[in-house]
């Protein structure tokens, strides 16, 4: 979930001199993986904070939080050349936990239908299962393989709780039951028509 995690494996310099260097670029990636991980107690206080009815504006915030942690994890990893595969995984997890758990709080509150975090879930596990199975058969360098459809249905899924707490604030329950259900049901048939799409590449190129 998210596009920011392309994964050469990293190399380590085998020349004299080069152990600082090796040295930085360890520390860079620990905090880079910690910046990754920060969406794991954020995305839990984000739910603790919707099931206590605070304000929207903290919620918000949070969100926003946790956006940027998103957004710059990626682009730091490769512009200072530490991405991995352990960087990409610990970057998939994180999403999924945030989605899952902030989708799930929203349905217990009633503002989400119970189907989207399952949805959320054969979506990740979809996503892992042909993606190996890509690298294998199809001869994908990457640990993780996107496609434009299922990258779009993630993002959506990321800003959904965020979309339906400002929606919910603004609408009248009849509209927002209205505009949710639209958009959740579209959300997940392209859900299942980006795994369709990639299952029959996989299996068309086995």
């Amino acid at each position: 979930m998210g596009g920011r995690m392309m994964t050469k494996a990293r190399r380590g310099g085998t020349c004299m001199g080069g152990r600082p260097k090796d040295g930085r670029r360890l520390f860079a990636t620990v905090l880079i993986d910690l910046l990754t991980l920060s969406r794991i107690p954020l995305g839990a206080m984000f739910c603790a904070l919707s099931l206590a009815g605070e304000s929207l504006a903290s919620r918000v915030a949070l969100f926003a939080l946790i956006a940027l942690s998103d957004l710059f994890d990626g682009r730091l990893a490769r512009r200072l050349a530490t991405q991995s595969a352990l960087g990409a995984i610990l970057d998939v997890t994180a999403d999924l936990f945030f989605v899952t758990t902030a989708i799930t709080t929203l349905c217990m509150l009633g503002l989400l239908p119970w189907w989207l975090p399952c949805v959320a879930l054969l979506m990740f596990v979809e996503f892992v299962i042909t993606s190996l199975a890509a690298r294998r058969q199809r001869g994908e360098r990457a640990m993780l393989w996107y496609d434009r459809v299922g990258r779009a249905v993630a993002v959506a899924l990321y800003v959904m709780p965020l979309g339906a707490l400002v929606l919910h604030s603004v609408l009248r329950d009849s509209a927002y039951m209205a505009v949710i259900g639209v958009s959740c049901a579209v959300v997940t048939v392209l859900a299942f028509a980006s795994a369709a799409l990639r299952v029959k590449k996989v299996l068309t190129s086995s």
